[in-house]
């Protein structure tokens, strides 16, 4: 009687084993990257207003938010540098007349001061707190005297964001 019911505990557990004899594992490595990315968002175009050189003897400013930029993160050593526009010439960028000669000498600033040109090698920097876009200001200034005709002036700048 033990006989049998030793076969049937060893039937039994045969019956219920795998089919497939010896089980092994092993792990599998998953991997993703996240790199540090920004990318130029929407921008909005600066517009100076109205000009009066027979009577514009301080500088004229204009403050805006002007670029937007997000990036990655916790991206850090992001830099957003600004060209010199299409017709730089010396120290100033300036924005030429639509119709005929005339240039207009204006400025881009990091800051409400005023004090530090805007360019590639005076960049506006930040590490991003999250992943959403940030907007920044633009801090421009067309110096009073100049003389300039009649007529609308136009300059294109370009932002590059450098991580």
């Amino acid at each position: 009687m033990k006989r049998a019911a030793s076969l049937c505990a060893l039937l039994c557990a045969l019956a219920l084993a795998p089919a497939f004899g010896v089980t092994q594992s092993q792990t599998l490595l998953i991997t993703a990257s996240v790199p540090a990315n920004c990318v130029v968002g929407s921008h909005m175009d600066v517009d100076f207003g109205v000009y009066n050189p027979a009577a514009q003897t301080a500088p004229l400013d204009v403050t805006a938010n002007a670029l937007q930029v997000a990036c990655t993160k916790g991206a850090s050593g992001v830099r957003i540098a600004l060209g010199n526009g299409l017709t730089h010439r010396g120290a100033h960028r300036q924005m030429t007349r639509s119709s005929g000669p005339g240039a207009l000498q204006y400025d881009i600033y990091t800051s409400p001061a005023r004090s530090t040109v805007w360019n590639q090698i005076n960049t506006v920097s930040y590490t991003s707190q999250t992943n959403q876009p940030v907007t920044l200001a633009f801090y421009g200034r067309i110096n009073g005297g100049q003389q300039a005709p009649p007529g609308t002036y136009l300059d294109t700048v370009l932002a590059m964001v450098n991580f």
